[in-house]
């Protein structure tokens, strides 16, 4: 005779809080580790399910350019998109988001993914602006370390639950070209940043 299965019940599905919450990534800076492709247009792309988020295309130096002190790409963009947030409300354990993963890569005029990498923003639920949590996140092709995307993330709940998941500002689709070279490159942030930052008590820490 058959033993009944000594494993409990799946959980219904009423159990699950469905919570809205519009995330605010702040794009500081890339550092790049390589030389880019020469003449490429590079912009930072974020991508959750089939929604985007890109900063400014940016025509980057070639290799013939290439030096230490042009390294880092100053962006300081501000890129938001609407997350839907899964959460337990059994009662049964203190209640955790489950992970809502995202991706960030870095892409050319044509689309091509140059590098990438993902982050769970579950973690920064309700992290708020002026507390916004900085993130130095890994961007790779393949094994090999290719850049390093500086990110502020921080979210807050929305109040209107009809807020559609596809609301998102930032430049998506279509990234718009930035020819200026002499401006976009900098080893550190400028000092009327830092001194801005100082002001609203959320200095940035150093590289």
């Amino acid at each position: 005779m058959q033993e009944a299965s000594t494993l409990p019940p799946p959980r219904a599905h009423a159990d699950t809080q469905r919570l809205k919450y519009a995330y605010t990534v702040l794009v500081e800076s890339i550092k790049l580790h390589e030389p880019p492709p020469h003449g490429a247009g590079l912009s930072l792309l974020w991508t959750r399910g089939t929604k985007t988020a890109a900063t400014t295309r940016r025509i980057l130096c070639g290799p013939e350019e290439w030096s230490a002190a042009r390294r880092t790409v100053e962006l300081n963009e501000e890129l938001q998109l609407v997350c839907t947030l899964l959460r337990d409300a059994s009662g049964e354990a203190p209640p955790a988001y489950a992970r809502k993963m995202c991706s960030f890569a870095l892409v050319d005029g044509a689309k091509h993914t140059l590098c990438k990498g993902k982050v769970d923003v579950a973690p920064y639920a309700d992290v708020p602006t002026t507390a916004a949590h900085r993130l130095s996140l890994p961007l790779t092709d393949r094994s090999r370390l290719v850049a390093t995307a500086h990110l502020h993330i921080s979210s807050s709940p929305l109040e209107d639950p009809s807020v559609s998941d596809a609301s998102s500002s930032g430049r998506s689709d279509e990234p718009a070209d930035h020819g200026e070279l002499s401006e976009v490159f900098s080893a550190d942030l400028p000092e009327a940043r830092r001194a801005e930052a100082r002001a609203s008590g959320s200095e940035l820490s150093p590289r």
